[in-house]
């Protein structure tokens, strides 16, 4: 049974159709011509190319392969994709004839991104003031969560965390997630509307993706910040609940029972959903739907009916969304943290990015698997089959962990970038 609000909130498309719809055909169309259109001209500006040209080339490609026998880079170099060949070697040779040898006298002169930074934070003197950033990401789970899943409970103690320290002054926060739990990205969105009333500027700055719940999140910062190419908007909620009676009959399972109550009992998955259950899911849904174009309205400064326009679970890019106003500019994470800063006031600071801990019962479970000698199994050789199995095992245990919303209620858009 799946219940939403919102033509084109697709997620639960798989679970019921065979086919797109009409709306998430529609709406995918739209969202990959505009990624589409970004690619493109980045890659015609890069490579000095007309973008007429570069549309030539992909439409005549299997021409444009034939020309070289089927070589793929010699049609790629041919249309000025690439500038030239070279094996391992040659290459290096080239990096060493234009950058010089290094001490060992064996390659190029060279510095890793780790080193690199290390010198550079190093050559930075540190200022008292400072500027946290907050990092969302991975899908959104209720209570607390490890890394790579948005906690609800996790993610909103970092944000007292960072509201309680007198020496930060402002906080971005950084979003790269499709959504998840609603109750978890309301819980996250107040803890950032109660940072910003507390007197610290909050800035939002989205990744590849920052949807439905990751969206909600977003509007409970001072201003919004996106990428052209952010995958963005996906306002809608939806629930979905298994019925899994009529397997369970064919099989010859069956189930009896006695209840206080006609609801007692209704999501029971063994037995068909009730139809009274299922207004009152569904209703529940509509409620939680408006209570989303309520608060994207009151934070965006739009009428209730302006944001049902532009939501109904339908996804932007980042340049579409700000066209429509659901985010104020287009840049980056620098220029998010600078905004944070010009509303702080600071011409100076350092910045810090917070990371989240283990929590208690995740640290005792650590040390029980220590002293169990169980902890060993998760460094068992990632080729070998155990690890494939338990990694497949893991995935999947993760998968079906997160979908924990006590209202069981989510906002996810099911676009998570490649």
């Amino acid at each position: 049974h799946v219940f939403r609000v919102g033509e084109y909130k697709s997620f639960s498309e798989p679970f019921t159709r065979s086919d797109m719809s009409d709306e998430d055909r529609a709406s995918t169309r739209d969202l990959l011509d505009g990624l589409w259109n970004h690619f493109r001209t980045d890659v015609a500006v890069a490579r000095k190319l007309a973008p007429a040209a570069l549309d030539g080339y992909i439409t005549g490609y299997r021409d444009a392969l034939a020309a070289t026998g089927g070589n793929a880079a010699a049609s790629a170099r041919n249309a000025g994709l690439i500038d030239a060949f070279s094996t391992p070697d040659e290459w290096r040779t080239q990096l060493v004839t234009r950058f010089g040898v290094d001490e060992s006298g064996k390659d190029f002169r060279q510095i890793d991104a780790g080193t690199y930074l290390a010198v550079a934070r190093a050559a930075r003197k540190s200022v008292p003031e400072r500027i946290a950033v907050l990092v969302a990401q991975g899908a959104i789970a209720d209570g607390e969560q490890p890394p790579g899943v948005v906690g609800g409970d996790t993610f909103a103690r970092m944000i007292r965390e960072v509201r309680e320290d007198d020496s930060v002054k402002a906080l971005v926060v950084r979003i790269d997630s499709p959504g998840g739990s609603a109750w978890a990205s309301e819980l996250i969105r107040r803890e950032l509307e109660l940072t910003r009333k507390a007197g610290k500027p909050v800035v939002a700055s989205m990744s590849s993706v920052a949807a439905s719940g990751g969206y909600w999140i977003a509007v409970g910062a001072d201003e919004i910040w996106a990428a052209p190419t952010t995958v963005t908007g996906s306002i809608g909620i939806f629930a979905m609940f298994p019925d899994f009676s009529e397997p369970l009959k064919r099989l010859g399972i069956t189930f009896d029972g006695v209840a206080t109550a006609p609801l007692a009992g209704a999501l029971d998955p063994r037995q068909p959903l009730d139809p009274v259950a299922a207004e009152a899911m569904q209703l529940g849904i509509e409620h939680g739907y408006r209570r989303f174009l309520e608060t994207v309205a009151g934070a965006r400064n739009m009428s209730v009916e302006e944001v049902d326009l532009v939501a109904r679970g339908r996804v932007w890019t980042g340049e579409a969304a700000e066209g429509l106003g659901l985010v104020d500019h287009v840049g980056g994470l620098e220029a998010a943290v600078v905004a944070a800063a010009q509303r702080a006031g600071l011409e100076r600071y350092t910045l810090v990015w917070p990371a989240v801990g283990l929590s208690p019962g995740q640290l005792l479970m650590q040390r029980l698997l220590s002293v169990t000698g169980l902890e060993g199994i998760a460094h068992a050789r990632a080729d070998s089959p155990l690890a494939h199995l338990l990694g497949r095992l893991q995935a999947d245990a993760n998968d079906l962990m997160r979908w924990n919303d006590p209202q069981h209620l989510y906002v996810h858009c099911l676009c998570e970038a490649p």
